[in-house]
């Protein structure tokens, strides 16, 4: 009998270890950021080490959506800010704040009123609108 359940455990790990392995192996390659992650950053030209280990990564973060550009329908350019209610009128958000969004052409995604999920490349460099300025930009996989 012990035989018996130490070859199913062996089955077990040799088919089923390797998957949830590549599986948790994929999930730490998206670093999780945080908005008290991105308020840190006080000047452009005074990057702290953390967040610039983060630069031209990919990365996760959750905020609410202010469109830019595009239709109820497709939204293809957006402001990710991380408090609901937070617009481009006077005053905009501040600019370690406020993370500018692109999505990948071809994904259609639709303007929502709840907390958004973004994943993709960030970069760390101002980007200056006509709706206020951005220390942070992503270049998005996925909104959901």
């Amino acid at each position: 009998m012990k035989k018996i359940l130490k070859n199913i455990i062996l089955l077990y790990l040799l088919l089923f270890l390797p998957f949830e392995l590549n599986v948790v192996l994929a999930e730490t390659k998206t670093n999780v950021v945080t908005w008290r992650m991105l308020r840190k950053l006080h000047s452009i030209s005074h990057i702290p080490h953390k967040l610039k280990s983060l630069d031209k990564k990919k990365v996760r973060l959750r905020g609410f959506m202010v469109p830019l550009e595009g239709n109820k329908d497709e939204v293809i350019e957006f402001l990710l800010v991380p408090v609901s209610g937070m617009c481009i009128h006077l005053p905009p958000p501040p600019a370690n704040q406020s993370v500018y969004v692109t999505v990948k052409k071809g994904n259609k995604i639709s303007h929502s009123f709840e907390a958004v999920r973004v994943t993709g490349i960030l970069t760390i460099k101002s980007v200056d609108s006509e709706y206020g300025a951005a220390y942070y930009s992503i270049k998005a996989d996925q909104v959901f």
